[in-house]
């Protein structure tokens, strides 16, 4: 958690709109996860709070919620902004997810925009994805029973007070248009208040008459995920999925946010497979239109772009560096920003890699403080599991569950990880996170969440010298 300084903060808000907050979205947004965690942003993993053991309104006017805008007030992000705090540091501006928060009114008690992902159906196994995301992935490649949901009956008519005062509300999944109870929210939205703009973030694989009929009747935007122009690329990606289908339903998205006066968003995923495809993804945007943002891929090591190694990252922003784009109005010459910004994103990874591969002469690799630091650890795991985990009927939710596989995954990692850094590392991330994934994800997805904590957590790239 920091300060932002004020010079780069003044650099900053020469790209928005507004320049009251740091950060608009701890007073006007509310981002509701499967599990029953609470946040200001979908990116904001470590400081939340829980339902159903608190109401929504309860929340929103809560301890969790008032320290984020008395830190916000005084230009300091928390430590569950990292993902926002390195893109402002690192002048990657415009990738920065305050920006989607800018342009709401801040009204008192109320939240203007609400963010849910309530039920992770999906049809597809992607392959940055996990089954915390996709219902296939839980079932087909973990193995693992359906999550089960933690919304009450009475969820629906908490969300149903809020709908009145909405702007937007951005419904995830898993696919919404798969998710039944998404449907009975989007009825009441456009009847309660048809204005309010219902967003959201699909596959683009689903698509009849029903989606086309209540698209006829709200007030929708599109955001459409395709990450490869190239079929064998894009199929190897969105493992399931039909190539044509997909591009015959991006026609009908594009044409459908045309009509209503604005255009079809594409959010990509920079992965090692597509990597060489995203210059051409961005001018299948600008020929066709439409918007485009680089999404920040978190936990997979095994695809995600920032998992090659130094001389690859280089290598790529060689490539990138010799491409050229025609930008002929604003729509275009933000994507190219875009872009750009992820060629600056490549700079910071470039030095995390090689933070990597020298990670002997730079962590703290002894184990003096192992037995302190675990011990503190599972004092707190414990707790919250007593405190904020009781209402759970899953047998899993128990300090025995949780040693178990906690000692799975340690015995399944290098034996250098059992070190003090890593321990350190882990103690930066809230408790009810570390419990969520050490009891309901698999083996070998822990295995690529410790990777990435251990080489890349908590801003060590920002505070060390490789020279």
């Amino acid at each position: 958690m920091g300060k932002i300084e004020k010079k780069i903060l003044k650099e900053f808000n020469s790209t928005r709109n507004t320049g009251k907050y740091l950060c608009k979205a701890p007073f006007v947004s509310m981002k509701i996860s499967i599990d029953g965690r609470v946040s200001p942003c979908c990116y904001n993993k470590e400081k939340d709070d829980l339902y159903p053991e608190k109401s929504l309104k309860e929340i929103w006017q809560g301890d969790v919620f008032n320290a984020y805008r008395k830190n916000i007030k005084k230009n300091i992000l928390p430590s569950g902004c990292r993902v926002c705090e390195n893109a402002i540091l690192n002048k990657e501006f415009h990738s920065a997810k305050i920006h989607q928060y800018d342009s709401f009114k801040v009204k008192r008690n109320k939240p203007r925009m609400i963010e849910l992902a309530m039920d992770n159906t999906c049809n597809l196994e992607c392959v940055m994805c996990t089954g915390r995301h996709s219902s296939s992935i839980r079932k087909n490649v973990e193995k693992l029973p359906l999550q089960k949901s933690v919304f009450t009956d009475g969820f629906l008519d908490e969300i149903r007070n809020f709908i009145p005062d909405l702007e937007q509300f951005v419904f995830a999944g898993g696919e919404p248009f798969l998710i039944k109870s998404y449907f009975s929210i989007w009825e009441d939205i456009i009847r309660i208040n048809p204005k309010c703009e219902i967003a959201l973030v699909t596959n683009g694989t689903v698509l009849n008459d029903k989606i086309k009929d209540v698209l006829s009747r709200g007030n929708f935007r599109i955001n459409l995920s395709f990450d490869a122009v190239e079929k064998d690329i894009y199929e190897k990606i969105r493992v399931g999925a039909n190539f044509e289908n997909v591009k015959a339903n991006i026609d009908y998205f594009g044409q459908y946010m045309r009509r209503r006066g604005g255009h079809l968003h594409i959010p990509v995923c920079p992965l090692k497979i597509n990597r060489y495809n995203i210059p051409d993804i961005v001018r299948f945007c600008n020929d066709n239109k439409f918007s485009l943002n680089f999404v920040h891929v978190s936990g997979a090591y095994h695809s995600a772009l920032w998992g090659l190694s130094s001389s690859e990252l280089e290598q790529l922003k060689v490539y990138y560096l010799s491409q050229s784009f025609m930008a002929n109005d604003e729509l275009e010459m933000n994507n190219v920003l875009e872009f750009n910004d992820l060629i600056v994103r490549l700079d910071k990874w470039i030095e995390n890699a090689c933070l990597k591969e020298k990670f002997q002469d730079v962590f703290d690799l002894k184990d003096d403080k192992v037995d302190e630091l675990k011990q503190a650890l599972y004092e707190r795991i414990n707790l919250v599991l007593k405190k904020n985990f009781k209402h759970r009927k899953n047998a899993i939710y128990n300090f025995d569950f949780f040693d178990s596989n906690f000692k799975t995954l340690m015995n399944s990692l290098p034996e250098f990880f059992n070190s003090n850094h890593f321990y350190v590392q882990l103690s930066q991330l809230s408790e009810s996170v570390i419990i969520e994934e050490i009891l309901n994800m698999p083996i070998d997805v822990m295995i690529e969440k410790s990777n990435e904590l251990f080489y890349f957590g908590h801003n060590l790239s920002s505070r060390i010298s490789l020279k």
